[in-house]
């Protein structure tokens, strides 16, 4: 399975693959959060994560984040940082999409 390219929030990611064969891949990327505008009060950020797949098709999903301004320091010691995504996909030959049964964020 290969990886073709990947964006998360329209911004391109520099992908380092670190597994692959014919059924899975593992690939890793950071994404910077800098010159986004934090989140309103009581609202969270509505992010996609598109993954193009060789031979296979278009993964996309839709995660919810709140964004801190830089200098907002209180919230890096209780929030949470996403460090990974792990996905388990089914593809159909019906189709070009890539639906997701299973994911876990770590």
């Amino acid at each position: 399975m290969t990886l073709e390219e990947a964006s998360f929030h329209g911004q391109n990611l520099e992908l380092v693959q670190k597994f692959g064969d014919s059924n899975a891949c593992v690939h890793s990327s950071n994404f910077n959060t800098n010159g986004l505008k934090p989140s309103k009060k009581k609202e969270r950020e509505t992010m996609v994560l598109s993954l193009k797949i060789k031979e296979v098709g278009l993964l996309q999903m839709e995660t919810q984040m709140k964004l801190y301004s830089a200098s907002s320091t209180q919230h890096c010691q209780w929030g949470t940082m996403l460090h990974g995504i792990e996905m388990e996909c089914e593809s159909s030959p019906e189709s070009d999409y890539v639906k997701i049964i299973k994911e876990i964020y770590r």
